[in-house]
């Protein structure tokens, strides 16, 4: 209730009637306020920031010469954010022996090989991994680049290196 109606408090019936007008919008005010929770956005789970991820490593092109492999790629995805620039590319190795029995849908234990500073690729745009093959062994390689925060990003497709 309105503190000032009907009460002669001695001031001037304006005064009272503009005190009546503020004390109105006041509860005004303050109705809207507890009505009206304020936000700041959306509310909703959190979710990561958007960034463009490195593609898996494509186009691995091998050439065997003697018991010695050269795998070669190309650099890709120099459009990324700082936090997903490629440093660098993880080289990892299975061997099995030639004569193995097969394990179909086994997965294949891979090591790693090797890792090739992505600034080392060549003026064509291409990076190259050297490894040393042993007779009567069959090789299997895959390539993982590596973000500049130290994420090993989508593995490349499986290369396998046999009859050479």
């Amino acid at each position: 209730m309105n503190p000032c109606a009907g009460v002669d408090n001695g001031l001037d019936p304006v005064v009272n009637h503009v005190r009546q007008i503020l004390w109105f919008w006041e509860m005004a005010i303050l109705c809207g306020l507890l009505l009206f929770p304020v936000a700041c956005g959306k509310k909703g789970p959190p979710v990561p920031p958007k960034s463009k991820i490195p593609s898996a490593v494509q186009d691995i092109n091998y050439n065997v010469q003697g018991s010695t492999v050269r795998l070669s790629w190309p650099v890709a995805d120099t459009d990324v954010s700082d936090d997903r620039k490629i440093v660098s590319f993880r080289v990892y190795r299975s061997v099995r022996p030639e004569n193995a029995t097969s394990c179909p849908g086994c997965p294949v234990p891979f090591e790693l090989a090797g890792e090739v500073p992505a600034a080392g690729a060549s003026k064509e745009g291409f990076v190259e991994y050297i490894d040393q093959l042993s007779p009567g062994d069959i090789f299997y390689y895959k390539i993982v680049p590596v973000s500049e925060n130290g994420v090993a990003e989508v593995p490349s497709q499986v290369i396998k290196i046999a009859d050479y």
